[in-house]
């Protein structure tokens, strides 16, 4: 499936669907969890779209992140194992 030049509002649904299902189901159990840092309102909105048509354990691998990522990046790893631009020491 070829999408250069398609304009969003373009874009074959069924096919993204199917695409989506037979990810799910065949990579399941390979991430633990995704995080997308400093994720705009185009990426927001597209997740929404996206993520309702996934189903629900796997949508709640994906999280999305604004501009307050460093905050919960040094929750989540040692400081001094992430670099300083990340928030890391």
């Amino acid at each position: 499936m070829d999408l250069d030049g398609v304009a969003f509002n373009e874009i074959p649904v069924t096919a993204l669907r199917t695409i989506l299902g037979k990810v799910q189901n065949n990579f399941r159990g390979r991430a633990y969890r995704a995080y997308i840092l400093n994720a705009g309102w185009v990426i927001r909105g597209s997740w929404y779209i996206f993520s309702s048509m996934l189903d629900t354990t796997s949508a709640q691998k994906v999280v999305l992140l604004g501009s307050d990522y460093k905050d919960v990046l040094v929750g989540l790893v040692e400081p001094e194992k992430l670099e300083e631009r990340f928030g890391g020491t």
